[in-house]
């Protein structure tokens, strides 16, 4: 458990206004008025609604009784007052519904969130615990602060206010992927569906009971304190009132004391010191009833699993399987059956388990996986005398083969448009199709197309590059009952990383049991003398060749670079605004289900802020690919330059809302010839620029004057400003500065004012002093009849 976990625990067990008692003695009975003393003899018993998976608050134990910290407070409550609390457990969005019809008369474990004081009242907080931002492991995605978050994908449970409130707090915009509990919102950051979640000590509770804890870190704490309360129905005010005086009449250290019962052992491991797994009783009672479980197991596919002449299973697949049997350490024995169909059997019943299961394209109903413990690229296999691609784009003409029911065929589809796969019954066929040239390459799995070549094919057939596809193996189970797959995600997180890649050498580095031929080894020797003068007579001729073909392959690798930049910035941009919009539909969304109607015009204008500048962008987008376009020549006609920048100045100030953009006044009134469409294009890209690396604090001023004959906008910003050595390139195309920092940016927008300028017969200039901001100036024609108004 590092660092961060026990501070947080310090904070959550023993932090201040863990319970808001008072100092002093506490007092033995209860100072109750009579009409309280009367609510509890009319209504002994409270029913509290909760959610199914809110351990370690709420716990369902096999036998059908409930434990956890929301049961032992309550009980506390119940020797102080009399009350008798029973629960009802469900999914969470179903059970507040039922909360707010009056069905129960309360929730726990909740958080007094505005959206619900329409139908509840809350009392003093009994438990409190500091937000943390948990992502999966290695931080992937590289959250490190509140600003990192945009634009990330959040794991928020279905009907938790509280996660949505940090997330908006933060001022940033993400995607919400919605879960239906604790435990999948944890699983959904393992698995990769969800960038991150918002959580506190609870999380590593449910890490350590479903085995997660390789696959889960904390990124930072977010600062905020999550406080739990009960929310008691309006119509219930005694209620509130009677529970708040019980707690407040038990002891701190009751509290803490409940608390250390139930988080004290929680760490972000599911194993025991002694490597094996920790089960919980429901698990164990799962197990002392199914003493044997069958796995599905593949009986002809090397690397990965196949039977022995003598009926040994062998493979990867076979490592594996002895590895969770040994970690489990309990009387359940792991069957191997012969399948080609691991998830169609597990749904038939055949067997219990798929040991190593390639996880589909799209969730398979009714199988639950765990988190991948393995995962591998996929390859093309060819012959020896193709060239090795770097960046696989398939051309026209090429079919590859692929074994039958892969998954990866529709993957493949989709990510490689028109790419020709024929479908083969197995890897050996496909690889046998590329030797008699039916196929130009065989597609598949790494340890799958190495082991078949070093075992078949070593002379005649290599691998020559490798998609942009990953096969990620993870264990499988049925859906139902969830106990086995919780007991499978305990073994594959005690899976060490040295363990697995033992397994994975073993199976990769073949060992040959054939004898040795002396007179082909002598005859390969002769050969390669012979080759060696060769090689020696060309190497000065194909050197010189390489170097003029190195030049050519740099320059062009940089026009790639530059072109992914830019396609990486314009994918950023467009996702940004509609993220905007999601989130805000979703806000939108939760108030009009919890009833409150409320004044809605921020969300919704900063969905039409979002969407005006998607529109902006796609516009500006196409004005580029015109711009670029061989030939292009503006359609010009008189417009108003004032106008034009005033309109053009409000859209941006909608992108940046926090900056002051100081505009020409409403009576600056000049006519230029121009192309509307591509001015404002090119103002837009001088103002975001402005915006974007500057503070807020310091204004943009935009102005127009005319000069020798020309009309001048001019575009003053407060920003660091551009270094001297970068002032001369920066209207070169995909060239950026280099004190740009983070910002993102593909270096496109000021080489297209320059063009654009240049495409009217005018310039664009810019002039720079460090630590005190950039002018940029665009000159225009005037129109042959210019007309003002003073």
């Amino acid at each position: 458990m590092g660092l961060l976990p026990v501070v947080l625990a310090i904070v959550f067990l023993a932090g201040p206004g863990a319970l808001e008692a008072p100092a002093g003695d506490v007092p033995a009975t209860l100072d109750l008025t009579p009409a309280e003393r009367r609510f509890i003899q009319e209504h002994p018993v409270v029913t509290i609604g909760a959610g199914e998976s809110f351990d370690p608050f709420i716990n369902r134990n096999p036998d059908g009784s409930l434990s956890g910290i929301d049961i032992d407070v309550t009980r506390l409550i119940s020797e102080k007052t009399g009350l008798t609390f029973r629960f009802t457990l469900g999914e969470w969005k179903d059970i507040v519904k039922r909360a707010e019809r009056g069905e129960l008369d309360g929730l726990s474990s909740t958080i007094a969130h505005p959206n619900r004081s329409r139908f509840f009242n809350f009392t003093t907080p009994y438990a409190e615990y500091s937000n943390v931002i948990i992502t999966a492991k290695g931080n992937p995605k590289e959250i490190h602060g509140l600003k990192d978050l945009d634009g990330k994908r959040a794991a928020v449970m279905s009907g938790n206010l509280n996660n949505l409130r940090t997330v908006r707090r933060a001022g940033v915009d993400v995607e919400i992927v919605r879960e239906k509990d604790a435990h999948d919102v944890l699983r959904s950051v393992a698995m990769g569906r969800a960038d991150f979640t918002v959580s506190g000590e609870p999380a590593f509770y449910i890490t350590a009971k479903l085995g997660l804890a390789g696959f889960l870190e904390t990124a930072f704490p977010t600062g905020e304190i999550t406080k739990l309360r009960f929310s008691i129905r309006k119509d219930l005010p005694l209620l509130v009132s009677i529970i708040d005086k019980a707690l407040r009449a038990i002891p701190t250290d009751a509290i803490v004391a409940i608390r250390t019962k139930w988080l004290s052992g929680a760490a972000w491991t599911p194993a025991n010191s002694d490597g094996s797994i920790k089960l919980t009783l429901k698990e164990r009672d799962y197990l002392s009833i199914h003493h044997t479980l069958g796995v599905c197991v593949e009986d002809d596919r090397p690397p990965f699993g196949w039977f022995s002449p003598n009926g040994e299973y062998r493979g990867m697949d076979a490592d594996f399987i002895r590895l969770a049997d040994a970690s489990l350490g309990s009387n359940a024995k792991l069957l191997p059956i012969k399948s080609r169909a691991p998830f169609k059997d597990l749904l038939d019943n055949k067997c219990d388990i798929a040991a190593m299961a390639e996880a589909p394209d799209a969730p398979e109903p009714g199988v639950a996986l765990t988190t991948p413990f393995l995962s591998f690229p996929y390859v093309i296999a060819a012959t020896a005398d193709k060239r090795y691609v770097t960046d696989f784009r398939p051309e026209d003409g090429h079919v590859f083969a692929v074994v039958a029911d892969s998954p990866a065929i529709p993957l493949l589809r989709r990510t490689y448009p028109g790419i020709h796969l024929r479908t083969t019954a197995s890897m050996d066929d496909g690889m046998k199709g590329v030797l008699d040239g039916t196929f130009f390459g065989m597609i598949g799995q790494a340890p799958a197309v190495t082991y078949a070549i070093q075992k078949k094919f070593l002379t005649e057939l290599k691998i020559i590059g490798q998609t942009s596809l990953t096969a990620r193996y993870s264990v499988a189970t049925r859906a139902s009952p969830p106990e086995l797959i919780d007991i499978l995600q305990k073994i594959v997180g005690n899976f060490k990383d040295s363990e697995k890649q033992r397994v994975v050498n073993k199976w990769m580095a073949v060992k040959y049991e054939k004898g040795m031929d002396t007179v082909l080894i002598r005859n390969i020797l002769l050969g390669a003398a012979v080759l060696l003068a060769a090689a020696l007579f060309w190497s000065w001729t194909l050197g010189r060749a390489k170097r003029r073909a190195e030049t050519a392959l740099a320059a062009e690798r940089e026009a790639v670079r530059a072109n992914l930049n830019f396609i990486d910035m314009i994918s950023h941009e467009y996702r940004s605004p509609l993220s905007v919009i999601s989130s805000n539909l979703d806000l939108i969304e939760e108030k009009t289900e919890n009833g409150v109607e409320g004044n809605m015009d921020r969300e919704l204008t900063r969905m039409r802020n979002a969407t005006r500048r998607l529109v902006n962008i796609f516009t500006s987008s196409l004005t580029k690919i015109r711009v670029e376009n061989a030939g292009m020549r503006p359609s010009v006609r008189p417009i108003d330059l004032g106008r034009l920048l005033r309109t053009a100045s409000r859209d941006i100030k909608n992108a940046y809302p926090k900056h002051t953009i100081e505009t020409p006044p409403e009576k600056a009134f000049l006519i230029a010839e121009c192309d509307p469409d591509l001015i404002n294009t090119a103002v837009l890209n001088v103002l975001d620029n402005a915006c974007k690396y500057s503070k807020a604090d310091r204004p943009v001023a935009v102005s127009l004057e005319t000069k020798d004959g020309k009309a001048v906008i001019t575009v003053r910003d407060g920003g660091a400003g551009v270094p001297g050595e970068d002032l001369g390139r920066i209207f070169e195309k995909y060239y950026r500065g280099r004190n740009v920092g983070e910002k993102r940016g593909a270096g496109i927008g000021l080489h297209l004012v320059k063009t654009i300028a240049g495409l009217h017969g005018g310039a664009a200039r810019a002039a720079s002093t460090s630590g005190e901001g950039t002018v940029v100036t665009i000159e225009l024609p005037l129109a042959q009849t210019k007309r003002g108004r003073q």
